[in-house]
């Protein structure tokens, strides 16, 4: 996009992308769409979807998928666990992977939201402070017998919206 310099029309009303990388701006082409935008959408066109919201909750250690190593054709198996979360962790390791939402032991924080409508480029760069309060369970404790909910993982995901402006 940004080489190109003749889409065949000088403006045009609506721009789709399907431009999402990993949590969102992880390999992302969001600043070809947003060159794209500036360079030819007509004014009040759209760039759809126009919002984009980064979530971030804590999840306990079935979220890393190690429960597997528990039971392994009857063997328990997890001091291999306990490794791999180790090299995991020294490494600083990003899984990517599906995480059910049982494994969410915190509430969930909007980390950032970005308007594509109106965002510049350099604002893909954030910080954000955020405070994760450990959820209780339907019986009014906290998810541990202990009185503290276990948060192994920091889970990361994002929504995109088509709003109706």
């Amino acid at each position: 996009v940004e080489e190109t310099n003749n889409v065949g029309h000088d403006k045009v009303d609506v721009i789709v992308s399907e431009w999402m990388g990993y949590a969102l701006l992880f390999e992302s082409m969001l600043d070809s769409v947003l060159a794209a935008r500036d360079k030819w959408l007509k004014p009040g066109g759209a760039v759809l979807p126009d919002i984009a919201r980064i979530y971030v909750a804590g999840a306990n250690s079935e979220a890393l998928g190690t429960k597997f190593w528990q039971d392994v054709y009857s063997f328990s198996m997890t001091p291999i666990a306990a490794e791999l979360q180790s090299a995991a962790a020294k490494d600083s390791k990003v899984l990517v992977k599906s995480v059910d939402s049982s494994s969410v032991t915190t509430n969930t924080v909007t980390a950032h939201t970005l308007d594509l409508a109106t965002m510049q480029p350099h604002q893909q760069d954030f910080t954000t402070q955020f405070e994760l309060t450990a959820a209780s369970s339907s019986n009014g404790s906290s998810s541990s017998g202990s009185g503290s909910s276990e948060v192994a993982a920091l889970v990361i995901w994002f929504d995109t919206e088509f709003s109706p402006r």
